[in-house]
């Protein structure tokens, strides 16, 4: 494991003056670039601060931590909007865990208004937090819950635990048991997207956009399952999610 860790280091390290816009994914050894952005659908900012912030929490060494104050304030900008259920992803990664690797408390501030955010998706008759659609949008648009969310539970659950407010882990908890019910199957495979009337809050289909069918696994929503269900599990103790 140390081996694995120097690597990853020295990776991390190179990247940081390679990058002048936030990682998607490689071609080859190039870097594809988040640069259509600033749109507010970002989902995979976090994942390169979160290395930053583990990488100055292994080591101590000041360039990191200098790295993941830049690429945190960078982030920033996303903690009202309403273009992504992803705030989880994005600001447990940089905020709060930049937070706990420093001792600086401030920078749990963006992290308190991005759960508030985060919250505006909750709908109350079917108790699901909404994946993609607008939250004032069409019948559809409003109601589509994905396996996905089950990782961005742990900003509510710690938005709870550092405000002493209930209200995020009561919705967090709830989003998890609906999630439950109607995206796992009885042989426990994940269903990836499932369809809801919001007006009612009823289950009206089951669907999906990563998978090769509305039957299928898709295998990384099956990984966001058995993550997010853990999680889920520790934060709250209920069996039911173990």
């Amino acid at each position: 494991w140390h081996d694995a860790i120097q690597f990853s280091l020295k990776k991390i390290e190179a990247s940081i003056p390679m990058l002048d816009d936030f990682p998607d994914r490689c071609h080859g050894s190039v870097w594809t670039l988040v640069r259509q952005s600033k749109l507010s659908s970002n989902w995979v900012d976090g994942f390169w601060v979160g290395q930053l912030w583990l990488a100055y929490a292994y080591t101590k060494d000041p360039k990191f931590e200098a790295a993941a104050r830049e690429w945190t304030d960078r982030v920033a900008w996303l903690k009202t909007t309403l273009g992504t259920h992803d705030l989880g992803f994005i600001f447990y990664l940089s905020n709060v865990l930049g937070a706990y690797a420093t001792g600086d408390d401030a920078l749990f501030e963006n992290a308190m208004i991005a759960s508030e955010t985060f919250t505006q998706r909750w709908n109350p008759r079917g108790e699901y937090l909404l994946a993609w659609g607008k939250v004032d949008g069409t019948l559809r648009q409003r109601g589509q819950i994905n396996i996905d969310l089950m990782m961005n539970l742990s900003l509510l659950f710690w938005a709870s635990d550092h405000s002493g407010d209930n209200k995020f882990a009561r919705i967090a908890t709830r989003h998890a048991r609906t999630s439950r019910h109607i995206l796992i199957r009885p042989d426990s495979s994940t269903v990836h997207v499932a369809d809801f009337n919001p007006d009612t809050g009823a289950y009206l289909r089951p669907e999906t956009l990563q998978g090769l069918s509305h039957a299928s696994c898709w295998s990384r929503g099956q990984a966001w399952a058995l993550y997010g269900f853990a999680e889920v599990y520790r934060r709250t103790g209920q069996p039911v999610f173990l």
